[in-house]
């Protein structure tokens, strides 16, 4: 009889254990998911217009970058680089010089950098069915280190490019 019982209380405690166990292992799991999801940044891009400012060029752009995110990004790298379709439905893309790279953008902090796409109007421009369209879709891509993590895969901004009648342009996001 006393084996019994203690045969009983071993088998309670053995899957008392195992459930504590898998209770644990949830509760750890979850953690870990939402730690990398903490870890994650949110990087925004917004354009302005740099045609009434210091530069009197209507196809150049200031980038403000923001990091929303709770933790530092390094490396940060954008890329400008624009299209435009010809006459024969070729499509034709344009490098605009890079900017240089941000070392680091701290936790809520932004940086500033110049997409330049004179390029890019000028032979928008120049293609005869297009004549005196100066629209555009400009692309930026920005990738970065975030902390404790590999380079990210690019991330990638659109924005229109419109000129307004003043001689500036407007920048709308496209996406």
């Amino acid at each position: 009889m006393v084996d019994l019982q203690n045969q009983t209380a071993t088998t309670t405690k053995n899957k008392f254990w195992k459930v504590a166990q898998t209770v644990w292992n949830i509760v750890g799991a979850v953690s870990i998911l939402l730690a990398f999801i903490a870890l994650k940044s949110d990087v925004r891009l917004e354009a302005k217009s740099v045609s009434n400012g210091t530069m009197s060029n209507p196809f150049a752009a200031f980038f403000f970058i923001k990091n929303e995110g709770s933790f530092d990004i390094f490396d940060v790298r954008p890329t400008c680089l624009t299209s435009y379709a010809t006459a024969d439905y070729k499509m034709v893309i344009v490098d605009a010089p890079n900017p240089d790279p941000i070392p680091r953008l701290r936790s809520h902090a932004s940086a500033l950098f110049v997409c330049n796409f004179s390029a890019a109007a000028s032979g928008l421009a120049a293609e005869p069915y297009k004549v005196n369209k100066r629209e555009f879709v400009a692309t930026v891509k920005v990738s970065y280190r975030p902390m404790f993590w590999f380079r990210v895969t690019p991330e990638e901004y659109t924005f229109w490019a419109r000129p307004t009648k003043d001689g500036d342009t407007d920048w709308l996001p496209s996406n």
